[in-house]
């Protein structure tokens, strides 16, 4: 009676930033296309500005097979959205990055002389893009992002939008030197000029 053995086939990796390798079949030089648009698992980004989980990312890539892995190459295009760091209003920007990236073979002379978190790894066939990304639009974003180059911000003083503010607008500042007779008595410079209330005070003081 014979008996047949059946080899447990691996579950192959899953998620929207997750390629095969497999038609590869390690041989250096060999090629292949990947374009696909995908949703955005979760957030990705700084905290100002980040891709919006289940926004679409457009990848438009290749994989090549060289002696120590495979080497990706190609961009993703998406939209960030946020607020700007002035004003504090909302702002959309376009992402376009410009990836090269080696995943190394299992075994190979590069994962073994490197550490998983500067060089990637091949597993089960299949190398996952989604903390590659990750990486680089944190590199990539803006820090401070800007609804535009001259945004004016907000006012100091009342916090108002300055780009929809009236023409001069501003706060009269009392001399701190008044500020506690005006807290008991009112504003004592309020019938005089500010120079001569200054001149006064100092007298006061002397």
């Amino acid at each position: 009676m014979s008996t047949t053995h059946h080899t447990a086939r691996r579950t192959p990796q899953e998620g929207p930033f997750v390629f095969d390798t497999r038609l590869l079949g390690r041989r250096p030089g060999a090629m292949q296309s990947e374009q696909r648009t995908v949703a955005a698992p979760a957030r990705m980004g700084l905290d100002l500005i980040a891709i919006a989980a289940g926004a679409p990312i457009e990848l438009d890539l290749r994989l090549e097979s060289v002696v120590e892995g495979v080497l990706v190459t190609g961009t993703v295009n998406a939209e960030a959205a946020g607020e700007c760091s002035r004003c504090l209003g909302p702002l959309t920007q376009h992402v376009e990055l410009y990836l090269t990236e080696l995943f190394a073979y299992p075994g190979s002379i590069t994962a073994s002389t490197s550490e998983e978190d500067e060089v990637p790894r091949i597993e089960d066939d299949a190398l996952n893009l989604e903390q590659v990304l990750v990486d680089t639009l944190g590199l990539e974003l803006p820090l401070r992002p800007l609804c535009r180059e001259d945004c004016a911000g907000l006012c100091l003083e009342c916090g108002i939008d300055l780009a929809i503010a009236e023409p001069g607008h501003g706060h009269d500042r009392m001399d701190p030197r008044w500020a506690a007779l005006a807290a008991k008595f009112g504003d004592p410079a309020a019938d005089q000029p500010d120079d001569q209330a200054s001149q006064d005070l100092q007298t006061e003081e002397n």
